[in-house]
Formats: C-alpha cells, structure tokens, sequence
C-alpha cells in the first residue's frame, strides 16, 4: 500500500459515523497496522539487483533496510543472474528482486489564475482574475521494481514508485527525488503502523460510557471497552438512540481492543455484531463504520497470510540443508 492509500484509510477512519446534529463526536487516537506492500521479508534470502544511480544506489540502501532478522540480503550483478540459474545454484526459499531506476526532467505546462489590477484614473482601481501560461521545471524519477521466484525467475509482483520536485534539474534536486524513493522502497516493504482518528459518541445519561470514553482518551483501549462491554448488557429501557450510540462505542471498542492476537475472524465477528445493532437502533449513518471494519479485517487477513508464509518459509529453512 502506497503513501496515498494510506493517508485515506486514516481520513474513512476519521470520518466513520456522521452524527445527529444534537450530538457531538469525541476524537481519539487509534493504531492502525497495514500490511506490507512487497512482502519479500517472508522469505529467509532476498537477492537485489540494479537500482544504481549517480545520486545513490538504491539497491543497496533497500538491502541494508532488509537485513535484520537472520535474514540473507546480498547484492547480484544483473549479468550473474542467468549463470546461477543454469547452474541451479539458487535456493527455492530465495527472491530475486529487480530494481530498474530513472530520472528525468521536464516543463509541467499549463494555465494559472492570477490576480491582475487596472486601475484608471476616473474609477480607480480594481482587482480582475486572468489566466496566464506557467511552465514550471520538474524533475521526475520512477523505480520499476520485479519481484521473482529465485530458481525459476517466475514472475511474483511488479511495482512502481514515483517522486516528483517542481525545481530546476541539479545535484540537490535530484538527490531529494532519490531520497524520497528510497523512502518508498522502505516503506514498501515493511508493515506499517499509522496513528489514526477515530470518533466516538457520548452518551452523557450513562455515566459507564463517559468513563469508558476518557480511558480511551487516555489511550486505554481495553479498559474502555470493558466498561463499554458492562454497559451494553444494561441497555434495556434506554431510548433507540442512545442504544444505538452504546453500540456503535462498542463496536469501534472490539475493532481497536480485539486482544492478543490482533482483529482476528471472531473478533471481527464480534465487532460487526456490535455495529450491527447500531445500524438497526440508528440507522444508516453508522453504516461507514461497518465498511470501514470490514476494509480493516481484509488488511488484517493480508497480514496474518504474510506472517504465516514467514513462518512457514523460515522453518523451511531451519528444516533444510543445502541451502541459505
């Protein structure tokens, strides 16, 4: 997932439940976890080829990024790649990573509205918007990155990372478009944690979700849900929307304090039910919540996919002989 991808993630979770007009919405903070865009840290030996630039390598800035956790990260030349593929010479718990890297500088063309003032000597002066013709120097660079099965140089995943400055073509320029590339790269391989907002609804008439409301402020998610989880069992009597205000607190509470293991299929089971019976008490505008949970419990899924292929490659590796 892209840095775009991720800043509106953050702004659906932000924005889950319109509220009524009578009630105003509490922010607190929330950790989000995404998984990684190129996986490749599943697997025990990460080969990096190319990604070199007058202005830095990025191959070897991503192959030092990776190297942690008893993992094998070397650099190949491209021209030794076809030997070690004849010779069988390459680990079926390997990945070959391709990085084809440019830059180039270019005129952005276009029209911009600028304020222009005529000013004449009976009516005086006076503000008009004109469009003028602007051509702004950019510099652009692209990495194209290929993942590849190590022994059969089957084709796994293909990538592309942009950066772009609106400044003349120099040294600077062109190691600030690199860096941010490399930024990416990092990035792209990692699982990210971002720290997003996420709006509660208060229910002044029960004193157990104000409580539970400030213990989340205070960034106690699992204490606030608990007191969340006494209240939803003393609902009855209450009016549909304050119940469906209970729920709704208590849904998003099972979302973000799902336990141990993370928002798992029972736990998201359990935090749909919760929203669910918002929905039915409130009506539609808790509807983006349920959305919203169910995008989160398929990036959980993604996650838990690429944990269990880390597992299972590194024991693979432990298992054998032969190989890195």
């Amino acid at each position: 997932m892209g840095g775009r991808d991720l800043i509106g993630a953050a702004l659906a979770l932000g924005l889950l439940a319109p509220l009524a007009a009578c009630v105003r919405p509490v922010a607190v903070r929330a950790s989000v976890l995404y998984p990684a865009r190129v996986p490749v840290r599943s697997f025990p030996a990460v080969w990096l080829v190319g990604g070199e630039l007058p202005e830095g390598d990025l191959g070897a800035r991503l192959a030092k990024h990776l190297e942690q956790d008893g993992r094998e990260v070397k650099r190949v030349p491209l021209g030794e790649l076809e030997p070690l593929h004849a010779a069988g010479a390459i680990s079926p718990l390997t990945l070959v990573v391709l990085l084809e890297a440019g830059l180039a500088s270019a005129l952005q063309e276009g029209y911009d509205t600028v304020p222009v003032q005529y000013c004449d000597f009976y009516w005086g002066c006076s503000t008009h918007f004109e469009s003028v013709y602007v051509a702004t120097p950019v510099l652009a660079g692209e990495v194209k990155l290929t993942v590849y099965e190590g022994p059969t140089a089957r084709v796994l995943q293909t990538e592309s990372f942009h950066a772009a400055v609106a400044a003349e073509d120099s040294k600077a320029t062109r190691t600030r478009v690199v860096d941010d590339l490399g930024v990416q790269l990092e990035r792209a391989v990692d699982v990210l944690k971002a720290d997003v907002k996420v709006e509660l609804e208060p229910v002044d008439a029960l004193p157990l979700v104000t409580e539970a409301i400030d213990r989340i402020r205070a960034g106690d998610w699992r204490a606030g849900r608990e007191l969340l989880e006494q209240q939803a069992k003393r609902l009855g009597g209450r009016e549909h929307d304050e119940q469906a205000r209970v729920w709704y607190d208590l849904g998003v509470a099972r979302w973000h304090a799902p336990g141990a293991e993370g928002l798992t299929q029972p736990a998201f089971e359990a935090a749909r039910r919760a929203l669910g019976w918002a929905v039915a008490r409130g009506g539609a505008r808790y509807q983006p919540a349920l959305e919203a949970l169910e995008r989160a419990r398929e990036r959980q899924a993604v996650l838990e996919e690429q944990r269990s292929a880390t597992a299972y490659n590194f024991g693979l590796r432990a298992s054998s002989r032969g190989y890195p």
